[in-house]
């Protein structure tokens, strides 16, 4: 069963015409007047266009239906309640932009995985950057703890990481610098604007350089 969470503000129905040779002669059998009889079981294609429910971006989608079901979905876009129905009212067959998927690996330990996927649904969620900047430092230190550095805090852990050369100097440096981010958010209730999706990247790049990618490379020696 598909259970699909869209709210458009404007569909329409795809129609594909395969188009002729420029100057093609059309037959005589063929000309004249053409009638088409639709019903409401026929099987169609729809776009709809309106705002992801997750991020609040704008955002496309096709999908399959009836033609009764793309009628009716084009009369309710005015009204406020949602359209019900049963298993199979529509097929979505693409989106645009594409839905980007988490990208943990087996290479990483269960709590980090965990913390990666919270973070990575509150980064496409309708909050503030700065509650998203505390979401990446608690997946950080959670990924700090399972490479076995200690220290009492964050901030001594990142350093720890650092002399037992687990990570970096550049690493190093965006950890703290997110760490700091952190802080100020906390302290001041705001983060730098678009700082969000940038930290989610180095964080990304941080799981990726301390898990993944000392396997890969014990991998290519063996």
């Amino acid at each position: 069963m598909q259970i699909v969470d869209l709210r458009f503000d404007h569909v329409a129905e795809v129609r594909r015409r395969d188009p002729r040779p420029l100057n093609e002669q059309v037959p005589s059998h063929i000309r004249g007047l053409h009638i088409q009889v639709q019903e409401d079981a026929d099987a169609v294609e729809g776009v709809g266009r309106g705002v992801c429910p997750k991020c609040g971006q704008p955002m496309m989608a096709s999908f399959a239906t009836t033609r009764r079901v793309l009628k009716s979905i084009i009369e309710h876009l005015a009204d406020e309640a949602p359209l019900f129905g049963g298993d199979g009212l529509i097929t979505v067959t693409d989106i645009y932009p594409a839905v980007r998927k988490p990208s943990e690996t087996t290479d990483w330990p269960d709590p980090v995985v965990q913390n990666y996927r919270d973070a990575f649904e509150i980064r496409h969620a309708k909050v503030s950057d700065s509650a998203k900047v505390s979401a990446f430092v608690t997946c950080l230190e959670v990924a700090l703890k399972a490479l076995g550095t200690t220290g009492k805090n964050v901030r001594s852990r990142i350093d720890d990481a650092l002399e037992k050369k687990l990570i970096t100097e550049a690493l190093h440096q965006w950890a703290h610098h997110l760490r700091d981010l952190r802080n100020d958010a906390i302290h001041d209730g705001t983060a730098e604007e678009g700082s969000a999706d940038e930290l989610f990247e180095f964080l990304e790049l941080f799981l990726h350089m301390t898990f993944r990618l000392p396997r890969e490379i014990a991998a290519k020696q063996d």
